[in-house]
């Protein structure tokens, strides 16, 4: 139970455990081990739910386990995704240039759909290149309908020591 100042409560939980309590201390090192526990798992389900693995409840689809394997790979992946963004740089700055992971993503995916990817390295640059802001022009202000047409260019020609 926690209190204000004034003696109000101001939270009540019951914590069931069968470690051994000796005195307050232990007690709060209990809770505050529970509460980070329950903060990592809804930060977690937060994430595969909102931000670009669209894990939900599909109970029934498919057949037998089909909605457990795919569960497991939506977990799988995360991880894998997990120890990318610790051991990789250029994820990083593929990350920070693309602001949120789900715009990364989805990049990620219509990248697959455009290019042939022959190394990692291509494939993040590119996707740090297509996450870059554009440059602001200086002087004065352009109309939007007065704006200059963009150039295409190749992916390799930016790259080509990679390729």
């Amino acid at each position: 139970m926690e209190t204000d100042p004034d003696g109000k409560v101001k939270y009540f939980n019951s914590w069931v455990t069968n470690l051994p309590i000796h005195n307050h201390m232990c007690c709060m090192k209990i809770m505050r081990g529970g509460r980070a526990r329950w903060l990592i798992e809804n930060e977690t389900f937060n994430t595969l739910k909102n931000l670009g693995y669209s894990l939900e409840h599909n109970f029934g689809h498919g057949e037998d386990n089909l909605s457990s394997n795919l569960a497991c790979l939506m977990f799988l992946a995360f991880l894998i995704d997990q120890i990318v963004e610790l051991s990789c740089p250029l994820f990083n700055e593929a990350l920070t240039a693309n602001k949120r992971k789900k715009t990364l993503w989805e990049k990620q995916r219509n990248f697959f759909e455009i290019f042939v990817v022959s190394s990692w390295a291509l494939f993040m640059k590119g996707l740090i290149l297509q996450g870059a802001p554009e440059p602001k022009a200086k002087g004065k202000r352009v109309k939007p309908g007065e704006q200059p047409k963009r150039k295409m260019i190749s992916i390799r020609s930016l790259f080509p020591d990679t390729a």
